[in-house]
């Protein structure tokens, strides 16, 4: 055991090529005596201090690479929750936009603007000033039994235009900045999107294909769950421009 301590305390200072010396002495305590006093008082501790400055050193060391893993990964999280507060807004702005663009493209909603039964000529003459439509579609218009019907058909282009446009700035809004955003929000714009999507894609065929019995699965979803996804991703980015937890 003597033994095993004194060639233990020889590594710790550095002396490994005096074990071959120590080893023949046995294990009793006159060899750890001997030993002590071959090397002399002040030269082991002289060397014990060397060795415990450079043990100190190499500890320094250690701590001060795991200080600047942790700063740096600090002032990453500082800056991505920096940036995630200056794109939240416009994820946000671009969200509302879509949602309402198909909300307004869909039924029932989708005839709420189109109501010219019942007026003079003078007077739909202009009702139809706000639309943009061709010269024979209004002079159509103005002959026909059917007025919303056929206001619907001719504006259906427009607003197809119109809510793929809000759509399209969704989607690029989230392929630029949804990388930067918490798994929690990004799921739900993922979520939100989708359901839009969907459901306008699905009376896109109902009407280009004038489907007697329209398609309603999509058109069901989006009634049943658009503004449920519209309102948890409001709450989601609500909860993060509020709170300091993100995930």
């Amino acid at each position: 055991m003597l033994n095993s301590i004194l060639q233990e305390f020889l590594s710790f200072l550095g002396m490994d090529s005096l074990k071959q010396f120590i080893a023949p002495l046995g294990t009793s305590i006159v060899t750890v005596y001997i030993a002590f006093k071959w090397l002399g008082k002040s030269w082991i501790e002289h060397k014990f201090s060397a060795a415990l400055q450079k043990s100190q050193a190499k500890h320094d060391e250690a701590l001060e690479q795991v200080r600047m893993r942790m700063n740096a990964a600090l002032d990453r999280q500082i800056k991505l929750y920096a940036w995630e507060f200056e794109i939240l807004p416009g994820l946000w702005e671009k969200a509302v936009n879509a949602y309402s663009a198909v909300f307004d493209f869909l039924p029932p909603n989708h005839m709420h603007r189109f109501d010219l039964e019942g007026m003079t000529e003078e007077e739909l003459a202009k009702e139809l000033e706000q639309f943009p439509l061709a010269a024979s579609q209004k002079e159509k218009l103005k002959n026909s039994t059917d007025r919303n019907n056929l206001l619907f058909e001719f504006m259906y282009p427009h607003r197809r235009q119109s809510v793929n446009a809000a759509l399209g700035d969704f989607r690029d809004e989230i392929y630029k900045q949804g990388i930067f955003v918490n798994s929690d929000v990004r799921e739900k714009l993922d979520s939100l999107f989708k359901i839009l999507t969907r459901a306008k894609i699905e009376d896109e065929g109902n009407f280009d294909n004038k489907r007697l019995e329209p398609h309603r699965e999509h058109l069901s979803a989006f009634s049943l769950q658009g503004g449920k996804a519209r309102k948890s991703l409001e709450m989601a980015i609500r909860h993060t421009l509020w709170h300091s937890e993100s995930n």
